[in-house]
Parts: structure tokens; C-alpha cells; sequence
């Protein structure tokens, strides 16, 4: 194999020396044998009679199924974490985060309505002094 590799009879199959397409090999293989090996005895001084390797339509497919199948790799990897537990979709976790913030929020807020026996004075600087205090953490936490 290295000999037609070398010798330019497997052009198509081969990148950096190594064959990448088994199917397209063979057929370069079979196509070969019906030929002489030094292209009917006529060698020219300047050198071999075959060109170089030149980049093929049959390397860029390889690679772009290559790419393709480590996406899905990837993809099913990930989806297998999923299942597992292992990870989280970002935005289902910041609807939740969302949701028991305002939940909190809204229940702290509602503190000073349920004692009702307080002056309403006392009520309404009670729930000043948790809005302002809900208010400081909420721009904590958003880096303010």
C-alpha cells in the first residue's frame, strides 16, 4: 500500500500519507492493476510521470462527515447528561429562579397586611423597610 501511495496509484483515498476512504482506495486499487505500474515503461529525467496528490472533493466529504459525526457525538453526550440529571437547561432554571424570587417577594410583602392589629402607621413603615430591603438585595444580586 505504501508503494501506491508513493508511487501516486492511490491519489484520491489518501491525505497525509494515510488512506481516508477505504471504498475510494479500492477502487484506485482495481483501477491500477489494469495499468503498468511506470506508466508503460516511459519515464521522463525530469522525474515521475504522476502529479501530486491534489486536495479532492472525497477529502473535503470526509472531513465534513468527520465534523458531522462529532457534533452527534456531542449532541448525544449532552442529551445523555440531560437524562441523567447531570445537566440543566439555562433558561428552564432561570424561569424557576425567576418564579421563587417573586414568590419570596411577594410573601415577605404580605407580612405586614396579615397583622392587621398594628396601627396603620406601623404597618406602612414596616413594608417601606422591606421594600427597601428587597430592593438592596435584588440589586445585589444583579451587580449593582
Amino acid at each position: 500500500m505504501q508503494k501506491a501511495i508513493k508511487s501516486g496509484r492511490l491519489r484520491e483515498s489518501v491525505r497525509d500519507g494515510k488512506i481516508v476512504n477505504v471504498a475510494l482506495a479500492d477502487r484506485e486499487w482495481k483501477a491500477g492493476a489494469s495499468k503498468p505500474a511506470n506508466g508503460g515503461g516511459k519515464r521522463h529525467a525530469s522525474g515521475p510521470t504522476t502529479a501530486p496528490p491534489q486536495p479532492s472533493a472525497a477529502g473535503t466529504l470526509v472531513d465534513a462527515q468527520l465534523r458531522l459525526s462529532d457534533q452527534r457525538a456531542i449532541s448525544l453526550e449532552l442529551a445523555n447528561r440531560r437524562k441523567r440529571g447531570e445537566v440543566l437547561d439555562a433558561a428552564e432554571v432561570e424561569r424557576d429562579h425567576f418564579q421563587a424570587a417573586r414568590t419570596l417577594r411577594d410573601r415577605i410583602l404580605n407580612v405586614p397586611d396579615r397583622l392587621g392589629e398594628l396601627a396603620p402607621a406601623v404597618r406602612a413603615r414596616i413594608r417601606d423597610e422591606l421594600r427597601l430591603a428587597l430592593g438592596d438585595v435584588a440589586d445585589e444580586l444583579a451587580g449593582e
